[in-house]
């Protein structure tokens, strides 16, 4: 049982025999991809059957653009082992959509019986203000169209490199990436450029998350194109020779990089 709960927001919502005495929100503003840690205080009059929460989240239209099933407290007590009057807190962490438009948002919670159905009308938990970054929804120009699509290890095509444009002055290359979002993740993935000596291995590399450090993957929005620049300095001393310039995309936790059709963009002739 709590004691001295220390609650953002009393809300005090009671549902047959369950009072929902109150809710935390770790944070008021957002960017599309942050985590939200959202925690929940409860209140049993009587042993409960199995209930579930059903949180969504509102756009500035009052339209859901998400939508989380919720235990309403851990699994290793259930509402059937609850003590008349015990107070409970569960806590959950979520994933901002990466769609997410700009403006304020709502949490709005639903308790549901064992059927799915509704015990009693919605409430509101609190707000959320969401800024967006400013997105691009056309392929910008680019000396090297292209369509590589990369997928994850479901088939699922999570982006496309839409096309690249590269310049070199002296022994620096500027190499800019367009990619476009197919599909939203929870995974921050990074992006790696590399230069390939003609033996394979890596010459030159850049390695981060996209448009320097600025568009982490889970921000991303299905459709939007994302420019990504990555700067590499050769080597003075680098060996004579052909050179291969490859692009991808991995999970920095496990290395596995996501399935394309190709990698390597383009031949450097180097003297």
């Amino acid at each position: 049982m709590l004691t001295g709960l220390d609650m953002q927001h009393t809300i005090k919502q009671q549902w047959n025999d369950l009072t929902l005495l109150g809710a935390n929100l770790d944070r008021s503003e957002a960017a599309p991809g942050n985590p939200a840690l959202i925690t929940l205080f409860c209140q049993a009059q009587a042993p409960l059957p199995l209930l579930t929460a059903q949180l969504e989240l509102l756009d500035p239209r009052g339209e859901a653009i998400q939508e989380w099933q919720l235990a309403l407290i851990r699994e290793e007590y259930p509402p059937n082992s609850w003590r008349v009057n015990d107070e409970l807190m569960s806590q959950h962490l979520l994933q901002i959509p990466g769609r997410a438009e700009d403006g304020m948002h709502t949490w709005q919670l639903t308790v549901l019986d064992a059927a799915g159905a509704p015990l009693a009308p919605s409430i509101s938990l609190g707000s959320l203000l969401i800024s967006a970054p400013e997105r691009l929804w056309k392929l910008p120009a680019v000396t090297h169209p292209v369509d590589v699509p990369f997928s994850l290890a479901s088939g699922i095509i999570f982006s496309r490199l839409s096309g690249y444009t590269l310049e070199q002055a002296g022994n620096q290359l500027d190499l800019t990436l367009v990619w476009q979002a197919e599909a939203e993740t929870e995974i921050s993935y990074r992006v790696f450029v590399h230069l390939l000596a003609p033996d394979g291995s890596i010459a030159v590399q850049s390695d981060g998350i996209p448009a320097a450090w600025a568009r982490p993957t889970p921000g991303w929005a299905p459709g939007e194109f994302i420019i990504d620049a990555h700067t590499l300095t050769i080597p003075d001393d680098l060996p004579a020779g052909e050179y291969a310039l490859a692009a991808g995309i991995y999970d920095l936790a496990t290395g596995n990089r996501l399935g394309a059709t190709q990698d390597t963009l383009s031949k450097l002739t180097l003297p």
